[in-house]
């Protein structure tokens, strides 16, 4: 034995750059890339076009910011650097518009990861554009609904497309290439937002 790695899945998932287009679209790049692998065909304009979208955060005139729910459409526009983000189940209803199937989890675990790799089906999953740090709640608005919103500073989407004994392998929409991270490391900033995940459960067909 030469105690080196032994890899056990990768999947032949595209890498695509979001920039300079969509410099916070990062989900809807993810999701481009997720359904390219499955042979569908969709530009990331027509993913955007159908995501649904909340208010950019605004100061009111007493000082009170408001803003869209990232739970439920993306906070401003992924075509504007200015603009935040958007989380798994909106993601997940602009995925079914285009691939019937899809399935989106919080609260996933890496063994939930390697599963579904395992499976043939890549995942997209909420992750840290700086793995290195962790995420830190600066910006906090009020939703339409009066519900408080937390945004997490440092969030990103990622495409997981394969592991190793002790790596995860992802498409990253930040650099148009493929991250490796290992994966005791990628559990933390995975677990800080969420454990947030959309996949289709029947791999490649």
């Amino acid at each position: 034995m030469t105690g080196n790695p032994q890899r056990k899945t990768e999947l032949d998932v595209i890498e695509f750059c979001q920039h300079p287009d969509y410099p916070t679209g990062c989900e809807s790049v993810a999701l481009y890339m997720l359904l390219e692998y499955y042979g569908v065909e969709v530009t990331p304009d027509q993913i955007i076009d159908l995501l649904p979208k909340g208010p950019q955060p605004y100061q009111d005139a007493s000082g009170v910011w408001h803003g869209g729910n990232p739970e439920r459409e993306f906070v401003g526009d992924p075509r504007s650097s200015h603009s935040f983000g958007v989380f798994n189940a909106p993601i997940a209803q602009v995925a079914e518009h285009f691939l019937p199937g899809v399935r989106t989890v919080k609260d996933a675990t890496v063994d939930d990861l390697l599963t579904i790799l395992d499976a043939g089906s890549p995942i997209l999953a909420w992750y840290l554009i700086d793995p290195a740090r962790s995420v830190v709640y600066r910006c906090h608005w009020l939703d339409e609904k009066g519900e408080t919103v937390r945004w997490p500073g440092g969030e990103h989407a990622v495409v997981l497309c394969g592991h190793d004994d002790i790596h995860l392998f992802y498409r990253d929409p930040n650099t148009g290439k493929t991250g490796t991270v290992f994966i005791a490391d990628f559990a933390d900033g995975f677990a800080q937002l969420g454990g947030r995940i959309v996949y289709y459960p029947f791999g490649r067909r």
